[in-house]
Order: structure tokens, then sequence, then C-alpha cells
């Protein structure tokens, strides 16, 4: 049976290898009405969405569908008529920058990063905290665990304070959560921590929740988060002071390839890091919004 299991999840792989070497795959934003006749030459056009310098699965759009398609000024048949194929989780080499803005009652921090290659990015900012405004330097490299795994390394200098860390996601191949790992030392006060976090699909329409358990050689939290499309809020609480609640929001915006992200309270950058949209079930939204009829 597990021989059997095998020789089909090849010739899985085998029948789309092939292809997707002799066609050209579009990536993200496609087009319809701009695919020239040489496209229709063949019986499949493939497409490959990614999401912020990640993708998953590509499509073999059927080219009859297509052509239905333009006629009808319609593509919702045409997805279901698509066949999808999931490669695992790949970096792309998106050109992606990201903005970030905290404020907090610890310290106040403004960043930029920006991608230099799939698994290299680099982050330029300041820092206001008691120590007063200081400049933060700091650099990331992130590396794919297949099928549905993603891990970072990252270090950041700021002031005489040197932090490294290393984190992994994990999505479940159940797709209904996601589990995160992290570990990390800084120089100031010889600090080490350590954290894991959950993050469940959909426990309500559109929504997901996360909870993560942060410790520390001095002090030990819990952070849960309510997370609806680019709006999060959530609340870290210390089980040896229940009558202390930090309460936190925040929001995410795109503007083309660069994110921008807002921050209030002493929110936990932790849980921000996500693979849910590499989920199938995200396909249909990446779907709506990258396959057009006409730009």
């Amino acid at each position: 049976m597990f021989s059997n299991l095998i020789r089909i999840v090849a010739g899985v792989v085998l029948s789309i290898t092939p292809a997707l070497a002799d066609n050209v795959v579009y990536k993200n934003k496609l087009i319809l009405s701009d695919l020239n006749n040489s496209a229709f030459e063949s019986q499949e056009v493939f497409w490959q969405p990614s999401l912020w310098g990640m993708s998953r699965y590509v499509g073999a759009i059927p080219t009859y569908g297509i052509n239905d398609a333009l006629r009808y000024k319609d593509t919702n048949a045409l997805f279901y008529s698509t066949r999808f194929t999931d490669l695992g989780v790949e970096l792309t080499s998106d050109e992606l920058s990201r903005f970030d803005f905290s404020i907090g009652t610890r310290h106040n921090e403004v960043s930029y990063s920006q991608a230099l290659n799939e698994e290299l990015s680099v982050t330029l900012g300041l820092v206001d905290a008691a120590e007063g405004a200081q400049a933060l330097l700091g650099g990331e490299y992130k590396f794919v665990q297949k099928p549905r795994a993603v891990s970072a390394l990252s270090i950041k200098l700021t002031g005489l304070n040197l932090e490294t860390s290393w984190r992994k996601i994990q999505l479940d191949s159940s797709e209904r959560f996601e589990t995160l790992w992290q570990v990390g030392t800084a120089t100031k006060d010889d600090a080490f921590s350590g954290s894991i976090g959950r993050r469940w699909f959909d426990v309500l329409p559109n929504a997901h929740l996360s909870s993560s358990i942060n410790v520390t050689p001095k002090t030990s939290n819990l952070s849960t988060q309510l997370e609806h499309n680019s709006l999060y809020m959530g609340f870290i609480v210390d089980p040896q002071k229940t009558d202390s609640i930090q309460l936190y929001f925040g929001l995410t915006h795109n503007f083309g390839n660069t994110q921008t992200s807002f921050a209030f309270g002493n929110s936990t950058k932790f849980l921000q890091s996500s693979l849910g949209s590499l989920r199938k079930a995200n396909l249909p939204n990446l779907w709506r919004d990258q396959i057009l009829i006409t730009e």
C-alpha cells in the first residue's frame, strides 16, 4: 500500500514537472485578454500565485475555459475547471519592502525592511526607549522546510544590544491551524527568550485566533490575539499578575509590493507571521485578485 502511494505521488509530480518546464508559468497577476495566440496552442496555461515572497500552488488553466471566460466576461467557472497542484511552500523573488510603526509603553519603533532576494532581507530603523533614541540595523535569512514550513534566522543591533533569533512556522496538513516557535538571545542583561504559539484559522468568518506562551529567565506571559482581514487586537497577561492585562491592536495595509504595519501597545511581532495565505482555502481570494479579464 505504501509503495502504491509513493508511485501515485511521484506520478503527479512527474506529470506536471515537464509541463512547467516546457511552458511559460505566469506569476501573480494574469490578464486573460492580454494572452497572445501562442498561449492557446497548448491545452493549459500555468499560473503560480505568490503573496509576500512565498508561493505554494500552481494552477493549470484550460485554454478552452479561457475562451469562455473572455466571451462571458466571468472567471468563476474557469476557477473550478482549473487543476491545482501543491508544490510545497516556495520562496519567490518578489522585490518586497515593509514599513513598521510601533507605539508602546516601553518603546517606540519605526523600521524599514527590504528584500534583497528570495532568502535575504535587511532592516534599518530607529528605536526610542528609556535609553534614548538609537539606530536599528538588522538582517534576516529565510529557508523552506518542505512541504509546509518556513524558518528564519535574524539578527538585530540596537545601540549596544545585539539580538539573535530563530523562528519557525509549520502549517498543519489539515490547514486548520499552524504552529509557531521562536528562541532568541540578547546581549542586554544576558537575556534568553522562548515562545511557542498556535493560530487557528476561520474560528469565525474571515477571523483567526492566535495564542502563545512567551518565557524569559525573569518573566513569562500569555498572548492571545484575534485577527480579521488586515486588523488585529489582543492582550498579554502575566500569570503572576492577573490584575495587569496589556491590550494592543494594529493593522496592516498593502501598497503594491510595500506592506505597512501600525501597532499600538506592547504587541509581540512573534504572532504577526503566518502561512495562512498559502492555504488552499485562500486560492479563491488570490484568483479574484490576480486573474482578470482586462487590466
